[in-house]
């Protein structure tokens, strides 16, 4: 069957969402045996991207009559294995869908993945699969962002000058001056120059360290931006 992609809002787009028609036919109250719906055979390169993203938890998510489903997409085995070298990664080729309805409306829907079929994704070599599934991030979605990110903080800089500009009034003193000098009280600790250095280092320096990592961990570590 050809996958046909789905035109997102734009809140979906910035959370990475990318929905596209799924190869599965769920009848309502049609019970099915093993039906292969896609073979493919992966190459070298295929088979790294696979194992990254097993190993990254890469998961699926899809939509049954807007119900939520997601599952793995492999595992990794580490059973009795103390290196990393040692380590088994395997693609699910196998998933059952267990529908639970009342009269004519399905109330809940899960995906439970078959342990037994596997596709061994450990050696860098061509393997055949009957099912596969690539997420990435589009280009298309860092454009938004970063045109969203300079428009948006551009505009509001702008703004906020020429606000400040206009509204600025002829300064008033809050109590009348005299010419005679008058001693200056010696300041506490807590307002010495060497802390006031270290603190205006210091808070701007955390507050964008904060920000880029939310900003890459959303762009290249597939998890959502929250800031």
């Amino acid at each position: 069957s050809v996958i046909k992609e789905k035109k997102e809002a734009l809140g979906k787009v910035l959370n990475e969402d990318r929905l596209v028609s799924a190869p599965y036919k769920l009848n309502f109250r049609d019970d099915k045996e093993s039906v292969v719906v896609c073979r493919k055979k992966l190459s070298k390169e295929e088979v790294v991207q696979s194992r990254n993203a097993v190993e990254k938890d890469y998961y699926f998510q899809m939509y049954y009559d807007d119900l939520l489903i997601w599952g793995f997409i492999g595992k990794v085995d580490k059973e009795w294995k103390t290196h990393p070298s040692e380590y088994k990664y395997f693609l699910y080729k196998h998933i059952q869908f267990d529908i639970l309805y009342n009269k004519d409306r399905v109330i809940e829907i899960s995906p439970q993945m078959d342990p037994h079929s596997l596709v061994d994704l450990t050696e860098d070599k061509e393997v055949d699969v009957d099912f596969i599934a690539t997420v990435a991030l589009p280009f298309g979605t860092i454009v938004v962002i970063v045109l969203i990110w300079t428009l948006v903080t551009s505009l509001l800089l702008m703004l906020g000058g020429i606000a400040g500009k206009n509204s600025k009034a002829e300064f008033q003193a809050p109590c009348r001056t005299t010419k005679y000098p008058r001693e200056i009280p010696s300041l506490p600790w807590y307002r010495s120059v060497i802390l006031h250095m270290a603190m205006a280092g210091f808070l701007p320096f955390s507050a964008i360290y904060i920000e880029l990592y939310y900003i890459f961990a959303s762009v290249w570590g597939h998890k959502i931006y929250t800031i």
